[in-house]
């Protein structure tokens, strides 16, 4: 059984990544994008990647970059660039 995540930790521009598919959306499990809707229970993506088969969450998402999602589908990812991510080159 999943634990369903309460709908009030997301927001609006939560960057977030897919842990389970919600309908056709298989292929963008493990991706990650921006939160472009929240109400009740649904979670509306944008998501980084485009796939045919996705639309535009009702104008509020890139066209075939839209998804609906339960809440028990997202996880809140970290915005803050881990140490592993920074080019010590740029700061010489």
């Amino acid at each position: 059984m999943t634990a369903t995540l309460p709908v009030d930790i997301f927001n609006i521009g939560d960057r977030v990544s897919i842990v389970c598919s919600n309908g056709n959306a298989n292929a963008v499990v493990g991706t990650c994008g921006t939160v472009v809707y929240v109400s009740g229970e649904m979670i509306g993506v944008d998501h980084d990647v485009e796939k045919a088969k996705m639309h535009d969450c009702l104008g509020m998402a890139r066209d075939r970059h839209g998804w609906f999602y339960p809440s028990y589908c997202l996880k809140i990812v970290d915005q803050e660039p881990s140490v592993a991510d920074v080019d010590i080159g740029a700061f010489v």
